[in-house]
């Protein structure tokens, strides 16, 4: 006769096996529900589509992979396993409404499968479906608390959406559980820049200095949060003109320069010119907008009190944008308005950058609808840099000239400049021009000092 306590330890053993199996069962078939009507050749015929199809994804031959899954999916057309395996290539491929047809027919059979969760949230993410995506994510996440990936994938999601305090939650959550530290870190530094904490984000990114301090990021991230001030004012910019008929001429201006958040860009500027004892003044107001990445919008507005030689008014609009942060293709459309003439010059252009500050622009001007003048120019501006940012600058003019108005007279003006900052917060600036006006060729030398802070 068996002994109670034996029959009692024989039971509970037997239970945990039949419930170990049951739930076994239940998770296998759940992972691939599959048509059970399927012959012997056919699983093995599907068995080998999978494996020539990964084979495929591992060359990176991702339309032969897709084509090799969707044979398979013919023979077995509620097979889960390659439903998602093929969601992902496509997802892969840019194509999102396919790849998401897949996924929602698995979650329709397998509501919390948990790859098919992972992959439609990146799906919804990189559609810029944030909420849905963030969401998706959530759910993905009561049962995987820790999942490294998800945590940042979610992180990036709030980030882009601009819910900086949870993607600073999530980043955190993804360093703890085994995330990429520098990858989050990089990250976290963007946020508190976004954010105008300067100094968290210098903290952060040299953290990622602490763990590569070969991290060419995180050494440009530093290097210019160094230029990111909220205010720049340039106190006092001269300019003298001296003529060969023996004129002295003097231009004079005074710039603010507010940062927003780096979004937007806020100019006051006030010009005082005088030539002949003749004085003008000059009121400029202007807004660029950059809260859209790589694309940068302008606008200003001038205006000129009792003007003996300037326009009344004038306003330009600008747009421009940056390719891959080398070639930045951009046109400004400029309007004046003087006492007895109106002009509209249209400025297509092109910049390509070499460094943060080294870069090499062309300029076409064209002005349009002019009464006494119609005429083109072509400019050319390069600047590089000779030392820790400082920089050197070379620009040339050729074509008409809007204070002449001789339409079939060609000039040539061209300067030089330098620059030097002798702190973080002070620079100053030498340049010398040589150049015609409407008083003929003069020597034009320029001073100007900028304040940051």
């Amino acid at each position: 006769m068996i002994p109670k306590n034996k029959i009692f330890s024989i039971t509970v053993t037997l239970s945990i096996f039949l419930l170990f199996f049951i739930t076994s069962s239940i998770l296998v078939y759940a992972q691939n529900i599959s048509n059970t009507s399927l012959t012997p050749e056919q699983k093995k015929k599907i068995e080998l589509l999978i494996d020539m199809g990964i084979r495929y994804e591992h060359d990176d031959k991702l339309d032969k992979a897709a084509e090799t899954f969707k044979q398979a999916l013919k023979i077995d057309p509620n097979n889960i396993l390659i439903k998602v395996r093929l969601a992902k290539i496509l997802s892969w491929q840019g194509k999102y409404d396919e790849a998401l047809k897949y996924l929602n027919e698995v979650l329709e059979k397998v509501p919390n499968h948990p790859e098919a969760l992972f992959r439609k949230a990146q799906i919804l993410s990189w559609q810029g479906k944030y909420n849905e995506a963030i969401a998706t994510y959530q759910i993905y996440l009561l049962e995987e608390k820790n999942d490294a990936d998800a945590l940042m994938g979610i992180a990036r999601v709030c980030f882009w959406s601009g819910k900086y305090e949870k993607a600073i939650e999530y980043f955190n959550r993804a360093i703890k559980a085994g995330g990429d530290k520098i990858d989050a870190y990089l990250n976290l530094g963007k946020i508190y820049l976004a954010m105008d904490n300067k100094e968290k984000a210098k903290e952060t990114f040299k953290k990622v200095l602490e763990i590569d301090p070969t991290n060419e990021d995180a050494k440009k991230f530093l290097a210019g949060i160094r230029t990111m001030k909220t205010f720049e004012i340039e106190p006092l910019t001269l300019n003298w003109y001296y003529y060969t008929d023996g004129n002295i001429g003097i231009i004079t201006n005074t710039s603010l320069l507010y940062h927003y958040k780096q979004k937007i860009d806020f100019l006051f500027k006030f010009d005082d010119s005088a030539i002949n004892s003749q004085h003008d003044q000059k009121f400029t107001v202007g807004i660029t907008y950059m809260g859209i990445e790589n694309l940068y919008l302008g606008t200003e507005y001038r205006i000129t009190y009792d003007p003996d030689f300037s326009e009344y008014y004038s306003g330009e609009l600008s747009l421009h944008y940056n390719f891959k942060k080398v070639i930045t293709p951009g046109i400004m459309i400029d309007y004046y308005r003087f006492s007895d003439d109106t002009m509209l010059a249209v400025k297509p252009e092109l910049q390509k950058d070499f460094s943060d500050v080294s870069y090499a622009r062309v300029r076409f001007n064209q002005y349009l609808f002019s009464d006494n003048y119609k005429a083109s120019t072509i400019e050319l501006y390069v600047q590089f840099e000779y030392y820790n940012k400082n920089t050197i600058y070379l620009n040339a003019t050729y074509g008409g000239d809007s204070e002449i108005k001789d339409p079939g007279r060609r000039i040539f003006d061209f300067g030089l400049g330098i620059s030097y900052d002798i702190t973080d917060n002070l620079g100053i600036k030498f340049g010398y021009g040589w150049l015609e006006t409407q008083y003929g060729k003069t020597h034009e030398l320029t001073w100007q000092n900028t304040v940051k802070w």
